[in-house]
């Protein structure tokens, strides 16, 4: 008998709507919807513990886990 090969889901970077948009289907929105918010609790926290972010991206793969593969982070530098 021969086993079947499956292929892990490669992760996606999202770092703007239009990468949320292309990313987002029937099957995936609940989670996708859900990882977003737990991302977005995390950037709200660093904001108000005196962060300055710069770019940020989430990396998100849809393998049917509650959990968010990567966070891209660039900090700026305070202003004077």
């Amino acid at each position: 008998m021969t086993k079947k090969r499956t292929t892990k889901p490669k992760p996606v970077m999202i770092a703007t709507l239009q990468d949320l948009v292309n990313t987002v289907t029937p099957e995936n929105m609940k989670l996708l919807y859900e990882d977003l918010g737990i991302w977005l609790v995390s950037m709200t926290a660093m904001k108000a513990a005196g962060m300055e972010l710069g770019e940020v991206a989430m990396e998100w793969t849809d393998d049917g886990k509650n959990e968010i593969t990567g966070m891209h982070i660039t900090m700026t530098h305070p202003k004077s």
